[in-house]
């Protein structure tokens, strides 16, 4: 036989002959002979086997990267066929989407008709070609393997042949709802892949191996979302092959558990959490579900799905997954989550500890449930009151009053006492942005909790020696000796690894300590936060991104798919970048804002350089327009003269022609080179009206005008957007707006956003504070 070398394509490895073989066919007979070895040689090309040598052409039907492997043919004689008679390629479309998927021609024939199915079928409509791939493969799986295979085997190499599909649909832009879509696709065929051993190989991520990163594991409780029912069908929907598994193994334990007479009594409906999942129409109520004994184990149970998701997607052991952490945290419940986590070794110890974690925090919401009676910790509702009303609850959520300022209140509504009298507080609806800071009231918002049982108070102090009586006579224990990283605790950060009895530090850490988040959150010294609990960018998330805010440090949450600008958070695809430099990174305000020391190369000399001295072009110091000082041009010509930035208070100058006088003296007393901002009154709209246009005039007549600060009031967006193109227009070069509250300064911010090429300053006014 001649030996001649047969190309593939080097984007969908479809075997392809060269151009000078093409006139040395003599008869049909001859490709058809060969057409069965061109097909087999494809297959292997799919199934990466290396077989010899290749040379890289392109065919017109694909966008795939080069394969790795290669193939060299020495069994073919000179053949010819035309590319677009190769029966291999299957073509998909649905509503203006169309795609081409190549097919060894074994599975050719079942492969078309699974194609003509599919379409007759009326799949969803999608938007892009990635979509229709996916949901195509997804129809796939359950009924041709191999079909499923290659299909997979198209979409793994045309868009994650150099990173995870987590990064894929982050990078094409695709709603939550598409990249549930092509993710519930990608991982349909999981179970085929395990089986031949073709399971890709996930890219390194940066997270997990750059030197300078330091990763925190965080677990949230309860309090975070209103039904976590959703997001365990939502994980078993989009990731069924990677869970099924594991979710009817822990649901099953936890029924036979919860079935216990010991527990029995707590559920009015069984604890069957795969059942409810399995059949929608089975779920209890809304109520029931947020009852502590349901949501509970449950909470617990889909952070634990989070886990073997993020350790089967990065094709790691759950042992191996924990030791690339530094740390743990967990507040309230989720402290016992993090202790199970950290003692994780190998897939068989984290189904133990997974269950030792269920059974803890069932029996704490449990026997909690059971021994705490509302209406005798509640009192007498009748003359108990908060300024927001009654609320029915055993727990609410108080924002805005320091925990000194809140514990007088609590120890008089705990005692029966009226607590209506608002002279010290301030109701939310009470505006209070024209008071003097220093006079104002604080504001509390309070919220109830979705929760029936108290936590974190004394209470429930008789409850935790029950409750762990129960859980060591049933072998139900975590203990210290077993953590692989650092535990620490939500109530001041210590690590846990130090404590004698772990287990009976965990059932007070839900029943009696308190949870001080911020000392938990800053004792991790993480760089970044990986947070496992539910609700994408949750509360807790969102929660430890305020506590870390401005620090550089960020949180960065498994259960969002794609990323969201407004979160200041990372997303799940940030697990799965190859380089750090991608990954989500909070701000750090000391790096972005803080002052530096620099070193000017013409003269040597050492400046401060800051955010303000780069948009002035001089030293951070500037001296504000009060007056009456400020009003005195002798006195603002020589701190111009000395070469700082300085404003000419024009609240101080009643009319028009006093301000043209008043410009014109300090003009002739200013050296060349200096100049100065106005400060005048947006309030005072008499001032107002001659002083801006007589602005606006003299600039464009050459004063060295260079600012414009507007004081005692924020203009509207559309108003200060005029204000600004006209300062442009006529030559100054910055404003400046001075807010007095929380409203005006993010009106202020939000006029910045509307002109980021504009310098917008906001002086602190001393006296508002």
């Amino acid at each position: 036989m001649q030996r001649i070398n047969i190309s593939l394509c080097g984007k969908c490895c479809i075997p392809r002959i060269p151009s000078e073989a093409l006139c040395q066919a003599d008869t049909m007979q001859i490709y058809n002979q060969q057409l069965q070895i061109l097909r087999a040689i494809y297959m292997c090309a799919h199934l990466a086997v290396d077989v010899g040598q290749f040379s890289h052409l392109h065919c017109k039907y694909c966008a795939f990267q080069p394969p790795k492997n290669q193939l060299l043919l020495n069994t073919l004689s000179s053949i010819s066929c035309r590319m677009d008679l190769f029966p291999c390629m299957i073509a998909l479309a649905s509503g203006g989407v169309s795609t081409n998927i190549p097919i060894p021609g074994d599975n050719f024939s079942i492969a078309k008709r699974l194609a003509t199915s599919f379409l007759d079928g009326s799949p969803p409509a999608v938007s892009t070609e990635i979509e229709l791939i996916a949901l195509f493969l997804e129809y796939c799986s359950p009924r041709n393997p191999d079909v499923a295979v290659a299909v997979f085997l198209h979409i793994h190499q045309g868009f994650c042949a150099d990173e995870n599909i987590h990064v894929v649909v982050q990078r094409l832009n695709l709603s939550a709802e598409q990249a549930g879509t092509v993710l519930k696709g990608y991982y349909s065929v999981w179970n085929i892949l395990e089986v031949r051993q073709l399971v890709p190989e996930v890219p390194a991520p940066a997270i997990f191996s750059d030197s300078n990163t330091r990763l925190a594991a965080m677990f949230g409780s309860i309090g975070g979302a209103n039904s976590y029912l959703d997001e365990a069908a939502w994980l078993l929907d989009v990731y069924g092959p990677l869970l099924s598994d594991f979710v009817a193994h822990m649901s099953g334990f936890l029924k036979r558990v919860s079935s216990d007479p010991m527990f029995a009594k707590a559920y009015s409906c069984p604890l069957d959490i795969a059942g409810w999942l399995a059949s929608p129409d089975t779920v209890p109520g809304a109520r029931y579900l947020l009852t502590a004994p349901v949501i509970s184990p449950m909470l617990g149970l889909i952070q634990a799905m989070h886990v073997v998701v993020l350790y089967k997607t990065l094709n790691m052991s759950p042992g191996d997954l924990v030791s690339r952490f530094n740390v743990a945290i967990g507040h309230s419940q989720g402290l016992t989550m993090a202790a199970a986590f950290a003692s994780v070794t190998d897939e068989a110890s984290f189904y133990a500890v997974t269950e030792r974690m269920l059974s803890i925090s069932l029996a704490i919401a449990v026997i909690g449930q059971l021994n705490f009676s509302p209406d005798a910790s509640y009192g007498d509702k009748s003359e108990c009151s908060l300024p927001t009303g009654n609320l029915s609850v055993p727990m609410i959520s108080i924002r805005g009053l320091t925990k000194d300022m809140l514990e007088p209140f609590v120890a008089a509504f705990n005692a029966n006492c009226m607590v209506e009298d608002s002279k010290h507080t301030a109701l939310p609806t009470e505006d209070q942005s024209r008071v003097q800071f220093s006079l104002r009231k604080p504001a509390a918002i309070v919220l109830p909790l979705n929760m029936t049982l108290p936590t974190h108070c004394a209470i429930m102090a008789d409850v935790v020696p029950k409750v762990y009586e129960v859980v060591t006579a049933k072998g139900w224990v975590l203990n210290a000796d077993t953590l692989r990283i650092r535990v620490n605790a939500g109530m001041d950060g210590h690590d846990l690894r130090d404590e004698v009895d772990l287990t009976k530090y965990l059932i007070g850490s839900v029943f009696l300590y308190h949870v001080n988040w911020p000392a938990a959150v800053n004792s991790t010294d993480a760089t970044h936060i990986v947070d496992f609990s539910p609700g994408r960018f949750s509360a807790f998330g969102k929660y430890t991104r305020d506590i870390l805010d401005g620090y550089g440090k960020t949180v960065i949450s498994t259960s969002a798919l794609i990323s969201d600008t407004q979160s200041r958070m990372g997303s799940k695809a940030d697990l799965f970048k190859q380089n750090i430099s991608d990954v989500f990174s909070a701000p750090n305000w000391q790096s972005a804002f803080g002052p530096r020391l620099v070193q000017t190369a013409h003269e040597g000399q050492l400046h401060i350089r800051t955010r303000m001295s780069l948009t002035l072009g001089l030293p951070p110091v500037m001296v504000a327009g009060m007056i009456p000082t400020m009003s005195n041009e002798h006195f603002v010509a020589a701190i111009s003269n000395a070469g700082y930035h300085v404003e000419l208070a024009g609240s101080g100058i009643y009319t028009e022609a006093g301000f043209r006088k008043r410009v014109e003296n300090l003009v002739n007393l200013l050296e060349p080179g200096s100049g100065f901002a106005v400060n005048t009154v947006y309030m005072n709209k008499k001032q107002w009206t001659f002083q801006y246009p007589s602005i606006l005039r003299m600039r464009r007549e050459g004063v060295p005008i260079t600012g414009l600060c507007i004081g005692a009031s924020v203009p509207s967006v559309d108003v200060a957007n005029g204000i600004i193109a006209e300062l442009r227009d006529a030559g100054i070069r910055h404003v400046a707006f001075k807010p007095r509250s929380v409203a005006t300064i993010l009106q202020t911010l939000a006029i910045a956003r509307a002109n980021p090429d504009f310098p917008v300053i906001i002086p602190v006014d001393w006296r508002s504070w």
